[in-house]
This record gives C-alpha cells, sequence and structure tokens, in this order.
C-alpha cells in the first residue's frame, strides 16, 4: 500500500510522503517505511519521490527484478531534467509500464502545483493504464477537512 501526501518541508519548500506498508514485522523500519523527498540514496533531488509495486523500496538490501529496473529507469530520468511536469511525468510512467506479458494496472501522478492527484486505471488486460485518460481528484476536497 502507498499512500500520498503533499506536505510542507523545512524552508518553505514543498514535497510529499510516502507510507509504504508491507505488515513486515522483520523488517528494520517496523511494517510502515516512511519515504521523503532527498531520502533516497540513488535519488538526490529533494522534490521527488520514487516507489513501485511488489515493496521494492522495502526490500533489503532491494532486490534485482522488473521492479528495480523499473524504478532506476524512472530515477534516471527524474535526474535528467530540472523539473517534470504531468506530460512528462506521464510519459515517464508509459516508458516503464510493464510489459513481459502483464499489464500495468494503475499508475498514480502527484501534481504539488495544482494540488490534484491524477490515478491512471488500466481499461482491459491489454492496455496499460499511462495510456488511460487519468481520475482526477482535488487534493483539497479531498483532504481539506483534515487538521
Amino acid at each position: 500500500l502507498h499512500l500520498a501526501f503533499p506536505m510542507a518541508r523545512g524552508g518553505g519548500t514543498t514535497g510529499g510522503v510516502v507510507f509504504e506498508y508491507d505488515g513486515d514485522t522483520e523488517h528494520p523500519d517496523g511494517q510502515v517505511t516512511v519515504r521523503r523527498p532527498g531520502d533516497d540514496p540513488d535519488l538526490p533531488r529533494t522534490d521527488a519521490i520514487v516507489a513501485t509495486n511488489h515493496y521494492v523500496s522495502r526490500d533489503v538490501p532491494p532486490t534485482e527484478g522488473d521492479s528495480v529496473v523499473r524504478a532506476a529507469s524512472l530515477r534516471a530520468a527524474i535526474q535528467a531534467g530540472p523539473t517534470v511536469g504531468l506530460d512528462q511525468g506521464r510519459s515517464m510512467l508509459a516508458a516503464v509500464q510493464n510489459g513481459y506479458g502483464y499489464t500495468t494496472a494503475h499508475a498514480i501522478l502527484l501534481d504539488t502545483a495544482n494540488r490534484q492527484l491524477e490515478l491512471f486505471v488500466a481499461p482491459d488486460a491489454s492496455d496499460g493504464a499511462p495510456g488511460s485518460e487519468p481520475i482526477v481528484f482535488d487534493l483539497d476536497e479531498l483532504f481539506g477537512g483534515l487538521p
């Protein structure tokens, strides 16, 4: 389970946080690992977080395989430019979507500038999620009532 929320960071910058939960009581972080911009030694930028499926981030050390390769590809694409817009983010997700006889069922982009979360859901087993029209959630509407 990955949940992402925008949050204020020190010095007035805005970032996000991802809570990665898998129930593994033996993990050094306990059952939940908190991911923040700048925490990933392979992604030194402080304005982005890469979280993949299959709990690849909670593997200590990370295992080899499809999810690790896709995460590394996303990190490299993010590092290559000064900013990542929504169109570029969607292109990045499309570039790393799962092939191998499977379909990427869903993908998420968090637009902190507009305070929106875009959820892409695969329309069927032959088309990956990044090619679908997003369901857009307004973060202020979703979480405006929280203290």
